[in-house]
């Protein structure tokens, strides 16, 4: 019966005095353990070591007292067998890393949600989620959003949404943080806070385009506020992160660059 010289080496991970003397004892069976050492050019503490291995590895059997032990090659049935169980082995292993890997990937996906994403709804979600983006740490708050019928919805009441805009306007102020506002060309309702007014360190703009719009993004900092309504309800999702904010920032100044103030537009209408 052939044993894979190859497959055993990998599988069982010989060392080359293993090997060497693995590869004797397949030719010539057995022999006493101090020829084998002197013949393998090996010195005393190394090669028992050696031998220790192997037998553990079930792949050579020692026999009698130290100063007459024999070695000899184990069954190669039984070598057989142990390579198959190692093989096993080794692939139960496998299994249960990439088991593991699997788990850290949720582990690692839950731990980046509770650090890093906050959900905002209810009767408060408009106000809370606004007061939150400003502490992302920024001096400009980049705001792409609907106009401002569909924002009162949002907020659940043309009244609401400007309490929480007078609020959030002093909150803002406080820390000196400057507002970039951004509608498109499908804009219907503006209100007297969608205007540019330097006196609220703020610019409006409007894009010549349908942003087809459901949502407003808000980024401020390191952080990305997106806030809609669906059958659900209003709620909004806060991301803490700064590669994702820093993508959307991006994006918001392409489009800010192409669009105009929206004072000049309104005008015109």
């Amino acid at each position: 019966m052939a044993i894979n010289m190859h497959g055993l080496v990998n599988t069982f991970g010989l060392t080359q005095a293993e090997l060497e003397v693995f590869e004797y004892l397949l030719q010539y069976g057995s022999i006493k353990a101090v020829e084998l050492r002197k013949i393998l050019h090996l010195d005393r503490a190394p090669f028992y070591r050696t031998l220790s291995s192997l037998e553990a590895k079930n792949l050579v059997v020692i026999k009698g007292a130290l100063r007459q032990q024999v070695v000899e090659l184990q069954s190669l049935d039984m070598i057989k067998q142990s390579l198959e169980n190692k093989k096993l082995e080794i692939a139960s292993a496998q299994k249960s890393l990439s088991s593991l890997a699997v788990n850290m990937q949720e582990l690692r996906d839950q731990r980046y949600f509770r650090q890093n994403v906050e959900i905002y709804s209810g009767d408060n979600a408009y106000l809370e989620a606004m007061q939150a983006i400003l502490k992302g740490g920024g001096k400009l708050l980049r705001d792409i959003t609907p106009d401002s019928g569909t924002l009162y919805t949002m907020a659940g009441s043309q009244a609401n949404y400007e309490s929480v805009v007078k609020k959030i306007i002093s909150e803002r102020l406080k820390k000196k943080i400057a507002i970039q506002i951004l509608f498109d060309n499908q804009v219907k309702i503006l209100d007297e806070y969608a205007y540019t007014n330097s006196k609220t360190l703020k610019e409006s703009r409007i894009f010549n385009g349908n942003l087809k719009l459901d949502c407003y993004l808000n980024t401020c900092g390191s952080r990305s506020l997106f806030y809609t309504k669906d059958s659900t309800g209003s709620w909004g999702i806060l991301i803490k992160d700064p590669l994702i904010t820093n993508l959307l920032n991006s994006l918001f100044d392409i489009l800010w660059n192409q669009s105009k103030l929206i004072t000049d537009v309104v005008a015109k209408r």
